[in-house]
């Protein structure tokens, strides 16, 4: 199946990734470089350049709002 330009059948499971800096697992590995991949090609997110900080752009707002329903404001910290 092939959904967002990621082949899930080419997949293949590892272990559980530590963020060291946050102490929490996440979204790692194979699915995680191809997510990446995806949504910086189709211009939603983007790298910073002077950081490991992956950015939303303008145009991923108005996707993640179309598509998930989820707003930046949905994010902020109380």
């Amino acid at each position: 199946m092939r959904t967002l330009g990621i082949d899930s059948s080419a997949l293949k499971p590892t272990r559980q990734c530590l963020d060291w800096t946050e102490r929490t697992h996440h979204v790692a590995g194979p699915l995680g470089v191809q997510l990446l991949s995806a949504l910086c090609e189709a211009g939603w997110l983007r790298r910073a350049k002077d950081s490991r900080a992956v950015l939303v752009t303008p145009k991923g707002w108005a996707q993640f709002k179309a598509q998930l329903g989820l707003d930046p404001s949905d994010l902020e910290n109380p």
